[in-house]
């Protein structure tokens, strides 16, 4: 070594000290960025050229002069992996103290688990940098909270759950990245906006710190995102007509899935050009994708400096992954079911535009509009009894509803059991109700299948008791939740003396769909009857408690959002629950409405009761109590 010519020593000192020129996002992640087997469609080596409108977002974060990132766009786009080379080309090369916040506590621990990590050992230059932080005595026991922190060279990553103020208060950050922002809880509590909370850990560093938020939109007018788009400048993908030239957003209006005769034809799907009006196939797509480009429609953003930059109006019409054949069928399909969140998931999830709610007014007429006179106790049509049980200090108030195919409903009955929840005898009349055979037009005798009875209030030991050796006949405890984007209905928990299974419902979700029934004027899949009948307890005070609440937008911690209130005019809601909750049952039954449509043709045809085609598991205490297919 020692003969080794000076040039070369002076080479390789040279080499040494001079930096390593730094690169932009899109350059470092097509360099240096492997997707690992199982957590993509498409794993190995990332290439910017495969979703080329990645590029200009990932890229934006290396303008002069831009502070934050704002992505409204549509699910399956490739938002997560636009994070990930975000959050990797910071830790390798530009390490900074890094902030990742989600929904929830678990909602990060499930990213971090299930994407970062693998990343990070699939990517060469990422591996074995991140190493599970300690509980800053020098202990290497690792608890919640040093699971939920990684060092790396230079830097840290924390990462918190938008409902968790202490991981959102603590520690200076540089680099904030915030996912699913619309899911973010909003509390009126005194801790504030989750989003400016991460915010105000960066104030140290206002000169280049990079804040990044990202989402799929919600309600118009009350979406977080939608917001944080408006403020920015608002960068639309303007592609090019392969027949004018003309650069323009692709559009879901512009889709056409029918024939020359005017019948669905789903092979046939293509675009039509909002300038020149000529038919654009799929496979021209690519081409227009290769040749497009995001043009701010509000240069500066909305105050003019600069700093926010926005990205919107994005659908899965650009998707390399997804035809527009199959986001045909899927539009459809919600639409012929006129299901409102089936409707509501497309518009946000697929469109990536916020969900324009109507008029949320319960009236007399919309209510009286679906009433008619039935032909039997139980009308031909319904193919399965669900029950709702709203519990009072004085009275147990009980709706059991039909459904039957794309989940048409039938009120069957309305009753209040007058007596002492804390004594027997109304549970007996609860039970009675619950067993009874219902005869139908065609000879059936149907019974409850499914019943879902409120545990909130003064009788939470009453009800667990009842419910808990019931619960093979899917007699189940249920609780409201103060979440309006958790899912329809939780996972059940058995945290009481009883070990009773209880499910927390979003009874947002499930008055919002049931509003979205009562607004339908003709019959039809998701409409909802009621007998003409007052001796079935469908009597005037029943459907006040139907006008007792209305979906109003309102101001928490700085952020509008939509909630239930109850009116002046109407105090008695109970009517309003006992469809939540016979409806949370027909949910829990069969998430999947498909499946209960199979099963009433089955039936139909011959192929047993419905009974006995969905007959609960006598052997499976602490299973879902849903249908076995």
């Amino acid at each position: 070594m020692a003969d080794r010519p000076i040039h070369l020593w002076l080479s390789a000192a040279a080499s040494a000290c001079t930096p390593r020129p730094r690169l932009i996002v899109s350059e470092w992640a097509d360099r240096f960025r492997y997707i690992a087997e199982g957590t993509s469609p498409e794993s190995g080596r990332w290439h910017t050229d495969r979703a080329i409108y990645t590029k200009g977002i990932m890229d934006a974060i290396n303008e002069l002069g831009v502070d934050t990132l704002v992505m409204m766009i549509a699910s399956q786009l490739g938002k997560t992996e636009i994070m990930l080379n975000i959050l990797g080309y910071f830790v390798d090369q530009d390490p900074s103290p890094i902030l990742l916040v989600y929904p929830t506590i678990d909602t990060v621990k499930a990213f971090s688990r299930e994407r970062i990590d693998p990343t990070f050992r699939a990517s060469p230059v990422l591996r074995g940098k991140l190493v599970d932080g300690h509980d800053g005595r020098g202990s290497s026991r690792k608890s919640e909270q040093t699971i939920r922190l990684k060092f790396f060279p230079g830097g840290y990553l924390a990462m918190s759950g938008s409902n968790s103020a202490a991981g959102l208060s603590s520690r200076p950050i540089r680099v904030v990245i915030c996912d699913e922002v619309d899911r973010f809880e909003v509390s009126a509590g005194t801790e504030g906006d989750p989003i400016s909370l991460a915010f105000q850990r960066t104030s140290n560093f206002e000169h280049n710190r990079k804040r990044v938020l990202v989402s799929s939109p919600g309600i118009d007018g009350a979406s977080k995102i939608q917001e944080w788009y408006g403020r920015g400048d608002q960068r639309q993908f303007l592609v090019p007509c392969p027949h004018c030239g003309e650069a323009q957003v692709l559009k879901w209006e512009h889709v056409v899935y029918k024939n020359e005769a005017g019948e669905r034809d789903f092979k046939q799907t293509h675009y039509i050009c909002a300038v020149c009006k000529r038919r654009i196939e799929e496979r021209e797509k690519w081409g227009m994708l290769a040749a497009g480009k995001w043009v701010a429609q509000v240069p500066g953003g909305k105050d003019g400096t600069g700093k926010i930059v926005s990205f919107g109006d994005l659908s899965a019409l650009y998707s390399p992954w997804t035809k527009w054949s199959t986001l045909a069928e899927e539009w459809c399909a919600a639409h012929d079911a006129r299901n409102r969140e089936l409707l509501k998931a497309f518009v946000n999830l697929r469109l990536g535009q916020p969900f324009v709610e109507h008029d949320q007014t319960i009236t007399d007429e919309a209510v009286n509009r679906h009433r008619s006179q039935y032909d039997c106790e139980v009308p031909a049509d319904v193919m399965l009894l669900t029950a709702g049980v709203d519990v009072q200090d004085d009275r147990l108030e009980v709706e059991v509803v039909g459904w039957g195919a794309g989940r048409q409903s039938w009120g069957i009955k309305y009753l209040r059991l007058t007596g002492d929840p804390g004594a027997q005898e109304v549970w007996q009349q609860l039970e009675a109700v619950l067993t009874r055979a219902w005869p139908t037009k065609d000879g059936r005798n149907l019974v409850v299948v499914c019943a879902c009875v409120d545990s909130q209030g003064h009788h939470t030991d009453e009800v667990y008791s009842f419910c808990h050796p019931r619960e093979q006949r899917r007699v189940l405890a249920i609780r409201g939740g103060k979440d309006p984007l958790a899912d329809p209905v939780s996972k059940p928990s058995r945290n009481n003396r009883w070990g009773c299974a209880l499910y927390t419902l979003n009874v947002h979700n499930f008055k919002n769909d049931t509003w979205s029934r009562l607004m339908l004027e003709h019959t039809g899949p998701g409409y909802c009857h009621w007998p003409v009948d007052e001796g079935r307890g469908y009597d005037v005070e029943y459907f006040s408690g139907f006008l007792s609440e209305r979906l109003i937008k309102k101001q928490v911690a700085g952020h509008w959002i939509q909630r239930w209130f109850k009116t002046k005019e109407h105090t008695r809601n109970e009517p309003w629950d006992c469809r939540i909750y016979a409806t949370a049952a027909l949910h829990i039954l069969a998430p999947d409405p498909s499946i209960l449509d199979r099963l009433f043709e089955q039936a139909r045809a011959g192929g047993g009761s419905w009974e006995q085609q969905t007959a609960a598991p006598r052997n499976r205490r602490r299973g879902s109590p849903g249908i076995t297919v």
